[in-house]
């Protein structure tokens, strides 16, 4: 295992090292440094993970402790398989990799519990985004106001953190067809909608079209690692979807 420039060290005031390896992240990058379109890039470095075990609670920090930056690709939960590969696919080495992790991860890069991104439109609330909302352009789709973070019993989901008022946009599941599919892309990042209080997804994945047929991509604690599942077959089985597209 290579060792982590000073360089990076210097930059990064509290970083936590699991399973890291800039020998591993320079040969992702490499690899797909020639893949111009985002949703195949996104397609390939993600396929790179497949397999990775489901690790929960990975994060380091909450209201009462000091955040930490995490860089772990041994082992990922659905949301931050999804940052993880959306640094990625904007770094062409391992030092940018941490740096875009951060502005990922964290509004405006700033490694504090409160700021980091807890719910999916966090990932379009912020001033760097690097991905935008597609889901209002598809017909059929649902407009509802939502108090994130506030419980049914006005109580906070995260303790102190606000709670934001949100007009959250979802596809229901029950009209995607093969139509609706032919307007997804590969690369798209999927929220699976939540219509509990205070909450806009319960799970993250990647949309993936190829050879083989069209894939929810996610890192499943039911499965236990990150792994393709045929797309169509896993709708059956969810309310709706929020689609975030990288620009």
């Amino acid at each position: 295992m290579k060792k982590i420039s000073k360089l990076i060290l210097l930059t990064v005031a509290l970083l936590l090292l699991v399973g890291w390896d800039t020998g591993k992240v320079d040969n992702i990058l490499s690899k797909s440094s020639h893949i111009s379109s985002a949703g195949d890039r996104i397609a390939y470095i993600s396929q790179q993970l497949l397999g990775t075990p489901y690790a929960d609670g990975t994060l380091k920090g909450s209201p009462d402790s000091k955040e930490e930056l995490v860089v772990n690709l041994n082992g990922v939960d659905c949301f931050t398989f999804l940052d993880t590969v959306e640094a990625l696919r904007l770094s062409d080495n391992a030092e940018n990799f941490i740096k875009n992790l951060k502005q990922v991860r964290y509004f405006s890069g700033k490694v504090d519990y409160v700021n980091r991104k807890h719910f999916f439109t966090d990932w379009i609330s912020g001033d760097l985004n690097t991905v935008k909302d597609i889901t209002p352009e598809i017909a059929g789709t649902i407009t509802v106001e939502k108090y994130i973070n506030r419980r049914s019993d006005k109580n906070s989901w995260l303790k102190n953190l606000p709670q934001t008022m949100r007009m959250v946009t979802y596809l229901p599941a029950s009209i995607i067809d093969k139509e609706v599919i032919k307007t997804l892309k590969t690369g798209d990042y999927i929220g699976i909608y939540s219509d509990k209080a205070g909450l806009d997804a319960t799970h993250t994945g990647i949309f993936i079209r190829n050879s083989n047929g069209e894939f929810f991509r996610n890192a499943s604690s039911l499965k236990g690692k990150v792994v393709d599942y045929p797309f169509r077959e896993y709708m059956t089985k969810v309310r709706g979807i929020i689609i975030f597209r990288p620009i």
